[in-house]
């Protein structure tokens, strides 16, 4: 019970990367390094991220209307302006953590660091990673 929960809080919390964390690009920080140090955690979050391809979903979020994936929602938010760009780190470094785990579409590991379980990227990860 506790269980299905958390992966339906997971779930909402994810659902609202393309709308109301994008419309709040100026205060989303604390969101993106929340994902970060989730996907840090352990093997059992890694295989959630892996599973719900959050290096395709989060690539896409940061290239807005240049992303080469339209799978994530239509309508792409502008983060940042002239002024004050948004702050990607967190996610930069969740990706990088995620992409030194997986092997690539092709078999061949992107980097020898690994955990133990074998992750692969998908076709939106790989379209996401070379755009």
């Amino acid at each position: 019970m506790i269980e299905e929960d958390i992966m339906q809080f997971l779930q909402d919390l994810l659902s609202i990367l393309n709308t109301k964390v994008a419309n709040s690009w100026t205060k989303f920080e604390s969101y993106l390094q929340f994902w970060c140090n989730f996907v840090e955690s352990g093997t059992a979050q890694l295989d959630f991220a892996f599973r719900h391809n959050f290096v395709a979903l989060f690539i896409d979020f940061i290239l807005e209307k240049a992303s080469p994936l339209s799978c994530y929602g239509e309508k792409k938010h502008q983060m940042g302006n002239r002024f004050a760009k948004a702050v990607f780190d967190p996610v930069i470094q969740m990706i990088s953590t995620m992409v030194q785990q997986a092997r690539s579409l092709n078999g061949c590991f992107l980097r020898s660091f690994r955990i133990g379980k074998i992750f692969d990227l998908s076709e939106n990860d790989m379209s996401c990673l070379n755009s």
